[in-house]
């Protein structure tokens, strides 16, 4: 499940104040992962910032990057002080970027008070030195392994022969998928 080599796609590199375009190549040299926002100077780095052996809030052993999304990456870790159980450890891409802050924070204090057994849980908030030494804060929570259904519909297509219609996931199929997610969003509404 840990990436070879975790990266933002270029393509998806936005500058956390302005929402511009930073980190993009040019003339086939590819983007810098960090750096300065052309357009109003703000730092940006698109950049693991934890890395396999770290140790972060103490117990909590770095394997490796599972994926990165909206607001950071993703960490695979293990608990040391609990049984080496496999944990996820989730941070900002952009530490520096006070709305992602805010909404990391509104997202801790949210999950803290949910408890129904189709949404992960929350079990501890850790922080752990950043780029420039302030801390910076990461979500500890279940690690919930499995296919995502983007690998299944990545591999589906990859079995596809050259020529025919990319598939799209059966009806049945992911009506299914919708049936097991319903409970957990009645419950959050």
């Amino acid at each position: 499940a840990v990436l070879a080599d975790p990266q933002v796609a270029e393509g998806k590199r936005f500058c956390g104040k302005c929402e511009r375009p930073v980190g993009r190549g040019r003339d086939g040299i590819p983007g810098r992962g960090e750096g300065f926002c052309p357009n109003c100077g703000t730092r940006f780095s698109f950049t693991p910032k934890l890395s396999k052996g770290d140790l972060v809030g103490g117990p909590y052993d770095v394997v490796g990057c599972l994926a990165h999304g909206g607001l950071g990456w993703i960490y695979l870790a293990t608990d040391r002080n609990v049984a080496n159980r496999w944990v996820v450890l989730k941070g900002l891409l952009n530490s520096g970027d006070l709305d992602a802050m805010a909404a990391a924070v509104a997202e801790k204090r949210f999950l803290a008070e949910v408890e129904h057994p189709s949404i992960v849980k929350i079990y501890n908030f850790v922080e752990h030195p950043g780029f420039d030494g302030r801390p910076v804060g990461y979500i500890v929570m279940e690690y919930i392994g499995g296919t995502t259904l983007q690998a299944i519909l990545a591999k589906q297509r990859a079995e596809t022969p050259k020529g025919q219609p990319k598939p799209m996931m059966p009806v049945e199929e992911a009506l299914g998928y919708l049936l097991d997610v319903m409970p957990a969003l009645s419950y959050l509404h």
